[in-house]
């Protein structure tokens, strides 16, 4: 858990970088909203504005004034209707006591507090119009900085959240426990004839039972070769490979694990093959990553391990640097090594590239795959990045005449297309703590050599299970 000194030491931190200017911060946390009439959405905060206060109470905002070390809070209060509906919630007295805040109002007194500080800036994300447009109208020398990719805010915040500190790595840490937990009851109770849902069911039973919930939807489904299939339902048969992405998430926190493995717990041949190139990719970037090392290098010290090993195996040809220099490698490794990852999944997600992922010395590229890579910044200690490699048999891609033109010297499409049934796709992913000294994967172990899948698979005893309901 996060304490609320550690929240009052990041509010300060931010404040004391954007102090000197007659600034004004102003930050919305996110309302309820409704998945059908009278039927809300399980309620998540917004990451930057929990990120600063630890609140997880819809509809609650919050100004910072920098010159005086000021923290307001606005946070609508209960009528009797609503503490009969939605039960008795904290009345503003115990919110400023336990948050720590100097002040606290009702929402839409913001821009009557504001006028008191006589603001020369307002730096905000995301504040409603009619805020800044009614200190407009009375301060007629008030700048606003929503920019989300040059404003000072928008930066400060990225370069805060990115480092991770000892209480963020242990809550993340505590969602890999979790996630671990689920991915072996999940792993034991695969085998043919089983639905995903009710593999999906299982990983999700151990996020509730341990007062969690899941950092994204997850991705439980036979065709590995679709990036993000959340559809999941498909009975799971004989031979095919699952692929599993998800993760836990603890007070905001996130994880994000994958792995890929037979559904009748025997590799095939070929699935092994194709299974191991990802997996020495994965372990070699993890060994290799150290402060100083961009990001992007490596991504492309997996793009290299992976396109020698299709080489090796016959989906590609040709000299490695010619082939890597042409891209056909891409049709394959189709997306980035990976992302930061804390309060989201996608930690800084929501920002552009220039704030969050790449600098003025690297841009994001136009090539194929390659411009799918999410962060591009030198690694520091205390980033948490995943690492998330993977080899995808795409009909789309393997079929598409401009794309089998350009890349036929270096292809095998034929035995390429061979797989798109019997592989489909493989991903494997661990999250990564940039330590001072190199590297470190968060969490405890979790299985991905093939042979623990197969001594792991359907190894519950239904027979006992059945016995004992």
């Amino acid at each position: 858990m996060i304490s609320q000194e550690e929240y009052y030491v990041r509010r300060s931190r931010l404040m004391k970088s954007l102090s000197g200017h007659h600034a004004l911060i102003y930050m919305q946390g996110n309302s309820e909203i409704n998945r059908n009439v009278g039927v809300p959405f399980e309620f998540r905060q917004d990451s930057h504005f929990r990120y600063l206060t630890g609140i997880d109470i819809p509809g609650v905002s919050m100004m910072l004034i920098p010159d005086e070390n000021k923290y307001i809070l606005f946070a609508p209060e209960q009528s009797v209707d609503d503490q009969v509906w939605d039960g008795k919630g904290p009345s503003h007295s115990e919110i400023k006591k336990f948050f720590g805040a100097d002040g606290i109002y009702v929402p839409g007194k913001e821009s009557d507090v504001a006028i008191r500080y006589g603001p020369k800036i307002v730096h905000s994300l995301h504040g409603p119009a009619k805020f800044t447009n009614s200190i407009k109208s009375v301060c007629s020398n008030v700048q606003e900085d929503i920019n989300m990719t040059t404003g000072d805010l928008s930066r400060q915040l990225v370069d805060m959240r990115l480092i991770k500190s000892p209480s963020e790595i242990a809550e993340i840490e505590e969602a890999l426990r979790i996630t671990k937990d689920s991915y072996m009851d999940a792993i034991r109770e695969t085998k043919p004839g089983v639905n995903e849902h009710a593999i999906q069911a299982i990983i999700e039973h151990h996020y509730r039972a341990n007062s969690a919930t899941y950092s994204f939807m997850p991705i439980v489904t036979m065709d590995g070769n679709v990036l993000h299939q959340f559809r999941n339902g498909a009975e799971l048969k004989d031979g095919k490979l699952l692929l599993i992405d998800s993760g836990a998430e603890v007070n905001g926190y996130s994880a994000d694990i994958t792995r890929t493995f037979p559904v009748n717990g025997k590799f095939t041949p070929e699935q092994r093959a194709i299974y191991e190139i990802v997996l020495k990719a994965k372990n070699s970037v993890i060994a290799t990553m150290k402060p100083g090392l961009n990001y992007r290098d490596m991504h492309l010290l997996a793009e290299g391990i992976i396109a020698k090993g299709l080489r090796d195996y016959g989906i590609l040809k040709g000299n490695i640097g010619e082939l890597l220099t042409n891209g056909a490698h891409r049709l394959f490794f189709v997306h980035g090594l990976g992302h930061p990852m804390g309060l989201d999944d996608h930690d800084c997600g929501d920002f552009p590239d220039l704030s969050a992922g790449y600098s003025k010395d690297h841009s994001r590229s136009e090539e194929f795959g390659l411009k799918f890579l999410r962060f591009a910044r030198d690694l520091e200690p205390g980033h948490v990045v995943t690492v998330e490699p993977g080899i995808y048999f795409i009909p789309a891609l393997l079929e598409d005449p401009e794309l089998r033109k350009k890349h036929r010297e270096f292809v095998n499409f034929d035995k390429a297309l061979e797989l798109v049934d019997s592989v489909s796709g493989i991903r494997i992913e661990d999250d990564v703590l940039i330590t001072p000294t190199g590297s470190r994967v968060l969490g405890p172990k979790i299985p991905e050599e093939p042979a623990e899948f197969e001594v792991l698979i359907g190894s519950i005893n239904w027979n006992f299970v059945e016995k004992n309901q």
